[in-house]
């Protein structure tokens, strides 16, 4: 018995997987990685742990549609995405780290009405079923109205910019950094309500499969641990480089990357264990579910519990099926 339980372990060993693949997009909470990857920060902690982590960057819907097929071990992604995309599909994830939140990066800009409680009857152009469709949901949520049939026109995240500058028609649009500072330089525009009013809401995570490598995962956390603390401290020798870096491949400057990162709440490691014992993490993925299930974004599925989501402290949905673990 003990030769065989030997056997059968040195055959795990010899096919244990020791590399790895991450998918990221462009979004300010989601640069750190970039620049963890190429100045070598990813790279020293897969040493240690004797693997290799690779980060690629891709679109951000095929990102995430690469990740539910399998092709990727882990992506970075909101947690409404990751709700409707991978597990409504059927794939089960961990939230192995809670990056932020944004905090004024989404927004609902009008270049013709000045006040929210204006287009609570208007259309808005916007990526439906988006973070921003459901920015707008929560603004509608705050003057006591529901959104009407036909009041989103649906445009893809690419053209709302052209859209908004160029169309007289129209008038107002709900999308996210850096199309937000670049369309409130328009002398008319008027940021009607952002993501600054719903905190803890709109969060961006770095997602990896249900049981994936404790090295792997160990990994990620460790880089993102160091590369936290180079982005928050100005202090830092890092700093500059990182800021650099990032700012370059979002295709803006230093000031305006500076700009989105002060509206990106980075948690601190303590800050992020206590938002995961939190009832307001529980809140809002209620919220986000029922938007997501009241949509149609469940398919086939019939109630908005046929999706499990397992917390710290409490279940919301199905134990028969858990598909998040927070």
């Amino acid at each position: 018995m003990k030769r065989l339980v030997l056997v059968l372990l040195l055959a795990g060993s010899l096919f244990a997987k020791d590399s790895f693949k991450v998918a990221w997009s462009i979004y300010a909470g989601w640069t750190p990685w970039a620049y963890a990857s190429q100045s070598g920060i990813v790279a020293k902690y897969a040493k240690k742990e004797g693997i290799s982590v690779e980060f690629k960057r891709l679109d951000y819907l095929p990102s995430i549609e690469l990740y539910t097929a399998g092709e990727y071990d882990g992506c970075v992604m909101t947690n409404m995405d990751m709700l409707a995309i991978p597990s409504v599909g059927g794939k089960k994830s961990e939230v192995l780290i809670i990056g932020d939140y944004s905090d004024g990066n989404d927004a609902i800009i009008s270049k013709k009405y000045r006040t929210l409680d204006e287009i609570k009857n208007k259309k808005i152009y916007l990526e439906e079923f988006s973070v921003s469709h459901y920015l707008f949901a929560k603004a509608l949520e705050k003057l006591g109205v529901k959104e009407r049939v036909g009041q989103v026109v649906k445009a893809s995240e690419a053209d709302i910019a052209t859209l908004f500058l160029s169309d007289r028609s129209v008038t107002t649009v709900a999308t996210w950094n850096p199309i937000v500072m670049q369309l409130m330089n328009d002398p008319k525009a008027t940021n009607l309500f952002d993501s600054s009013h719903i905190p803890y809401e709109i969060l961006d995570l770095m997602v990896v499969a249900k049981g994936s490598d404790k090295r792997f995962k160990k990994v990620l956390r460790d880089v993102w641990n160091e590369v936290l603390i180079i982005i928050s401290d100005k202090e830092n020798p890092r700093h500059n480089e990182a800021i650099e870096y990032m700012a370059k491949i979002s295709g803006c400057t230093n000031a305006e990357l500076y700009a989105q990162l002060k509206s990106t709440y980075f948690f601190s490691e303590q800050e992020e264990r206590d938002f995961r014992n939190s009832k307001k993490l529980v809140q809002t993925m209620d919220s986000v579910r029922n938007f997501l299930f009241n949509r149609g974004l469940y398919g086939d599925l019939k109630n908005v519990d046929a999706v499990g989501m397992k917390f710290r402290n409490s279940t919301l949905g199905s134990t028969k099926n858990i598909q998040i673990e927070w």
